[in-house]
């Protein structure tokens, strides 16, 4: 089958959960299809593309993803669309089957434009992946008044757009069923962590707490610093590391300083894939205080090394669809940092009874946690789709 991703951002020049699935996505579509990434240039000053078994195109120049208050700029997103449009207008009839990341919302809009002519039996099947639904409500508060209901607006109409929906979660399962028909969920969106399967690895952790995602208000990171303070009182050796980068860093870094942390919070900013890997491993828990997340990618990947998490109860979580009360971690139902601190401290003081149960809950549902799983349910779905084509 020939397939086409389109996704403006790729791995690793542009680090995240969603982008690292779609490079392990392509990678295992390319086993057996033919699979083209269409995307945006990537910046001079980052790595090179490489080799990789997929054919990477881009359609629109590098810039800026994100504004100073840590939203998405609109006018690149425009442009990848225009791109995207131009592209598949020209050559719509190499692919079999088009999967686009629901947003930006220009490229799905894009793509249908591109087919809406073309003969229904001539023209690709367009699939768009829902990694989050965001309901009216988020959308005003996110953009404003005016930017979050035309927002809004464009996402109810990209909904009606593609042949087949694909979603992460139980959360966005719903709210995307409640618009549309036909919906996939798809459960597998990890890659197995270096030595994850090395059980002897599990009892080895400091007294130390890690998060890792964009600085941005709905991450939260900005909790850490007083939630570490308040922790501290009932075990003096908690630490942490707040690892990512974004617009409220200068902020966590001021409460750092303030609450005299610089000796126990660490802030190193983006860090390698293997030093994320080791501090997850060596890390007694994941705190991921985020009131939006699509899926949680990064609470696999601490499961791998026997990890916990720490998430909280926000109605636009989906992280806390993956956490097993008391067997992989802890749901928080007061996101305060007293409250976050409480929970860390029972966390630390389990140590490796809990590190032992998370490890075995990864081993135990790996076969619906990892890419090859979603991988071999998207192929059934491409060839079904061609045949009704």
């Amino acid at each position: 089958m020939r397939i086409a991703l389109v996704y403006d951002r790729l791995f690793p020049q542009n680090i995240g959960g969603l982008e690292r699935y779609y490079d392990a996505l392509a990678r295992g579509l390319a086993e057996a299809n033919t699979v083209s990434y269409i995307t945006r240039e990537v910046g001079a000053d980052g790595p090179p593309i490489g080799e990789r078994p997929y054919r990477v195109l881009t359609v629109a120049p590098d810039s800026p993803f994100y504004s100073a208050s840590g939203n998405r700029r609109i006018w690149p997103t425009v442009r990848f669309g225009f791109g995207v449009f131009v592209h598949l207008l020209r050559h719509g009839r190499d692919y079999d089957v088009v999967q686009s990341a629901s947003f930006p919302f220009f490229s799905v809009i894009a793509a249908w434009l591109a087919f809406a002519f073309r003969p229904r039996r001539n023209r690709p099947k367009l699939v768009v992946d829902w990694l989050e639904v965001w309901p009216r409500e988020y959308w005003i508060s996110y953009t404003g008044g005016l930017f979050g209901r035309v927002g809004y607006a464009i996402q109810q109409l990209c909904m009606r757009l593609p042949d087949q929906g694909i979603t992460y979660s139980g959360l966005h399962e719903a709210r995307l069923g409640a618009h549309r028909a036909p919906v996939l969920r798809l459960t597998g969106l990890a890659t197995e962590m270096p030595a994850a399967r090395n059980a002897s690895t599990v009892r080895d952790f400091d007294p130390n707490i890690v998060f890792a995602g964009r600085h941005i208000p709905e991450k939260q990171a900005s909790l850490i610093p007083a939630t570490i303070k308040e922790a501290r009182r009932s075990n003096s050796a908690i630490g942490a590391t707040i690892i990512g980068d974004g617009p409220e860093r200068e902020d966590i870094a001021r409460a750092i300083a303030d609450l005299e942390l610089e000796d126990v919070v660490q802030l190193p900013g983006f860090v390698s894939d293997e030093e994320l890997n080791q501090t997850l491993q060596r890390s007694a828990c994941l705190l991921l205080p985020s009131l939006r997340e699509g899926y949680g990618l990064i609470v696999i990947e601490a499961a791998a090394y026997g990890t916990p998490c720490l998430t909280v109860d926000a109605p636009d979580n989906a992280a806390k669809e993956l956490i097993a009360e008391g067997i992989n971690g802890y749901v928080v139902m007061d996101p305060s940092p007293a409250s976050l601190a409480k929970a860390l401290v029972q966390v630390v003081d389990s140590g490796p009874k809990l590190r032992e149960s998370t490890h075995r809950w990864y081993r135990d549902h790996w076969h619906e946690l990892n890419v090859q799983s979603s991988v071999e349910r998207l192929e059934k779905v491409y060839e079904t789709l061609r045949q009704r084509a």
